[in-house]
Protein backbone atom coordinates (compact mmCIF):
# COMPACT_ATOMS: atom_id res chain seq x y z
CA UNK A 1 0.00 0.00 0.00
CA UNK A 2 1.51 3.44 -1.15
CA UNK A 3 1.61 6.30 1.34
CA UNK A 4 -1.02 7.88 -0.04
CA UNK A 5 -3.89 5.19 0.96
CA UNK A 6 -2.69 4.92 3.81
CA UNK A 7 -3.16 8.78 4.61
CA UNK A 8 -6.33 8.15 3.23
CA UNK A 9 -7.70 4.99 5.04
CA UNK A 10 -6.27 7.08 8.64
CA UNK A 11 -8.35 9.95 7.43
CA UNK A 12 -6.24 12.06 10.02
CA UNK A 13 -7.06 16.03 9.91
CA UNK A 14 -4.27 18.52 8.84
CA UNK A 15 -3.88 22.05 8.18
CA UNK A 16 -2.19 23.40 5.26
CA UNK A 17 -1.33 26.75 5.59
CA UNK A 18 0.76 29.21 3.60
CA UNK A 19 2.89 31.21 5.94
CA UNK A 20 3.45 34.29 3.52
CA UNK A 21 -0.71 35.68 3.63
CA UNK A 22 -2.17 33.43 6.21
CA UNK A 23 -4.21 31.26 3.92
CA UNK A 24 -5.53 28.17 5.90
CA UNK A 25 -7.09 25.06 4.13
CA UNK A 26 -8.11 22.30 6.02
CA UNK A 27 -7.92 18.64 5.18
CA UNK A 28 -8.86 15.32 6.45
CA UNK A 29 -6.92 13.44 3.83
CA UNK A 30 -3.03 14.25 5.03
CA UNK A 31 -1.23 13.69 7.93
CA UNK A 32 0.90 16.50 8.49
CA UNK A 33 1.13 20.21 8.37
CA UNK A 34 2.77 22.05 5.35
CA UNK A 35 3.75 25.44 5.91
CA UNK A 36 5.32 27.01 2.80
CA UNK A 37 7.26 30.62 3.75
CA UNK A 38 8.62 32.62 0.75
CA UNK A 39 8.32 36.11 2.46
CA UNK A 40 11.68 36.43 2.71
CA UNK A 41 12.28 37.41 -0.98
CA UNK A 42 9.87 40.19 -0.95
CA UNK A 43 11.05 42.19 2.32
CA UNK A 44 12.33 45.82 2.13
CA UNK A 45 15.50 45.13 1.11
CA UNK A 46 18.29 47.28 1.75
CA UNK A 47 22.39 47.37 0.79
CA UNK A 48 24.88 49.07 2.81
CA UNK A 49 27.81 50.91 0.77
CA UNK A 50 29.92 47.26 0.62
CA UNK A 51 26.60 45.85 -1.17
CA UNK A 52 25.92 43.79 2.26
CA UNK A 53 22.25 43.18 2.86
CA UNK A 54 20.68 45.41 6.12
CA UNK A 55 18.08 42.93 6.04
CA UNK A 56 17.73 41.78 9.91
CA UNK A 57 16.99 37.80 7.95
CA UNK A 58 19.68 35.50 7.20
CA UNK A 59 19.76 34.10 3.87
CA UNK A 60 22.23 31.17 2.74
CA UNK A 61 22.06 30.89 -0.88
CA UNK A 62 23.56 27.51 -1.92
CA UNK A 63 24.44 27.08 -5.52
CA UNK A 64 24.40 23.86 -7.16
CA UNK A 65 26.55 22.36 -10.26
CA UNK A 66 23.61 22.34 -12.29
CA UNK A 67 22.93 24.47 -15.90
CA UNK A 68 21.26 27.18 -16.16
CA UNK A 69 23.05 29.71 -14.60
CA UNK A 70 23.69 32.52 -17.77
CA UNK A 71 24.98 36.10 -17.36
CA UNK A 72 21.34 37.60 -17.87
CA UNK A 73 20.19 36.45 -14.44
CA UNK A 74 23.78 38.22 -12.74
CA UNK A 75 22.05 41.18 -14.04
CA UNK A 76 20.46 43.47 -11.38
CA UNK A 77 16.73 43.42 -11.33
CA UNK A 78 14.14 40.55 -12.14
CA UNK A 79 15.42 37.61 -11.90
CA UNK A 80 15.26 35.20 -9.26
CA UNK A 81 18.76 34.28 -9.00
CA UNK A 82 20.32 37.78 -8.50
CA UNK A 83 17.18 38.84 -6.02
CA UNK A 84 18.72 35.86 -3.72
CA UNK A 85 22.43 36.77 -4.34
CA UNK A 86 21.32 40.24 -3.35
CA UNK A 87 19.44 39.30 -0.21
CA UNK A 88 21.84 36.59 0.80
CA UNK A 89 24.46 37.27 3.76
CA UNK A 90 26.09 34.04 2.73
CA UNK A 91 26.93 32.70 -0.72
CA UNK A 92 28.02 29.17 -0.83
CA UNK A 93 29.19 26.76 -3.89
CA UNK A 94 28.85 23.23 -3.85
CA UNK A 95 31.99 22.09 -5.68
CA UNK A 96 31.85 22.45 -9.38
CA UNK A 97 28.67 25.32 -8.71
CA UNK A 98 31.61 27.26 -8.31
CA UNK A 99 32.18 26.90 -12.43
CA UNK A 100 28.78 27.74 -12.87
CA UNK A 101 29.14 31.36 -10.99
CA UNK A 102 32.24 31.91 -12.56
CA UNK A 103 31.48 31.09 -16.13
CA UNK A 104 28.51 33.12 -15.89
CA UNK A 105 30.18 36.60 -14.02
CA UNK A 106 33.12 35.89 -16.89
CA UNK A 107 30.62 36.31 -19.55
CA UNK A 108 28.87 39.14 -18.33
CA UNK A 109 29.69 42.49 -19.24
CA UNK A 110 26.92 44.13 -16.78
CA UNK A 111 29.19 43.81 -13.61
CA UNK A 112 32.62 43.41 -12.74
CA UNK A 113 34.16 39.66 -12.10
CA UNK A 114 34.74 40.12 -8.52
CA UNK A 115 30.68 41.46 -7.96
CA UNK A 116 29.63 37.86 -7.51
CA UNK A 117 32.49 36.09 -5.23
CA UNK A 118 31.42 33.41 -2.80
CA UNK A 119 32.01 33.19 0.54
CA UNK A 120 32.97 29.24 0.54
CA UNK A 121 33.04 26.12 -2.08
CA UNK A 122 32.99 23.25 -0.97
CA UNK A 123 32.90 19.65 -1.30
CA UNK A 124 34.88 16.67 -2.72
CA UNK A 125 35.85 19.30 -5.49
CA UNK A 126 36.09 16.64 -8.06
CA UNK A 127 34.29 19.00 -10.32
CA UNK A 128 35.86 22.61 -9.66
CA UNK A 129 38.18 23.68 -12.07
CA UNK A 130 41.74 24.77 -11.73
CA UNK A 131 41.64 28.00 -13.25
CA UNK A 132 38.23 28.75 -11.51
CA UNK A 133 39.57 27.75 -7.85
CA UNK A 134 42.92 29.89 -8.53
CA UNK A 135 40.99 32.69 -9.36
CA UNK A 136 38.49 32.60 -6.11
CA UNK A 137 41.96 31.64 -4.06
CA UNK A 138 43.60 34.53 -5.61
CA UNK A 139 40.35 37.18 -3.81
CA UNK A 140 40.01 34.90 -0.56
CA UNK A 141 36.91 33.11 -1.21
CA UNK A 142 37.60 29.57 1.31
CA UNK A 143 37.96 26.48 -0.29
CA UNK A 144 37.40 23.08 1.60
CA UNK A 145 37.66 19.88 0.42
CA UNK A 146 35.76 17.01 2.12
CA UNK A 147 36.92 13.86 0.48
CA UNK A 148 34.12 11.95 2.39
CA UNK A 149 32.11 9.83 -0.75
CA UNK A 150 29.27 8.39 1.96
CA UNK A 151 27.44 12.22 1.16
CA UNK A 152 27.13 14.40 -1.62
CA UNK A 153 28.47 18.17 -2.15
CA UNK A 154 24.98 19.13 -1.46
CA UNK A 155 25.09 17.53 1.84
CA UNK A 156 28.55 18.84 2.65
CA UNK A 157 27.35 22.58 2.53
CA UNK A 158 24.73 22.05 4.82
CA UNK A 159 27.12 20.25 6.84
CA UNK A 160 29.39 23.43 6.44
CA UNK A 161 26.38 25.82 7.63
CA UNK A 162 25.06 23.67 10.11
CA UNK A 163 28.34 24.06 11.64
CA UNK A 164 28.53 27.52 11.24
CA UNK A 165 25.40 27.84 13.15
CA UNK A 166 26.49 26.02 15.75
CA UNK A 167 29.76 28.33 16.30
CA UNK A 168 27.19 31.10 16.28
CA UNK A 169 29.17 32.51 12.97
CA UNK A 170 25.70 32.51 11.34
CA UNK A 171 22.02 33.06 12.79
CA UNK A 172 20.24 29.98 13.90
CA UNK A 173 16.89 30.70 12.52
CA UNK A 174 18.43 31.02 8.91
CA UNK A 175 16.82 30.16 5.43
CA UNK A 176 18.77 28.07 3.31
CA UNK A 177 17.78 28.68 -0.57
CA UNK A 178 19.27 25.80 -2.83
CA UNK A 179 19.82 27.31 -6.61
CA UNK A 180 19.64 24.22 -9.10
CA UNK A 181 17.97 21.57 -7.35
CA UNK A 182 15.70 21.08 -9.67
CA UNK A 183 16.95 19.31 -12.28
CA UNK A 184 20.29 17.62 -12.97
CA UNK A 185 21.84 14.88 -12.01
CA UNK A 186 19.25 12.72 -9.77
CA UNK A 187 21.95 10.62 -7.40
CA UNK A 188 23.25 14.40 -6.69
CA UNK A 189 19.81 15.53 -4.96
CA UNK A 190 20.43 16.04 -1.33
CA UNK A 191 17.22 13.37 0.53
Amino acid sequence: MDAESVRKEEKIPVVIKDCSNDMVLESSELDSVICHDNTFLSLAHEQTGDGESTSTQTVVLLILNTPGLTPDLLKPGGSLFRRLWDLSSMKVCADGGANRLHDASVSSVSHKRDDFLPDLIRGDLDSLRDDVKDFYEKRGCKIQRDTNQDTNDLDKCLEAIESLQKQESIKKDTTVCVYGAFGGRFDQVGI
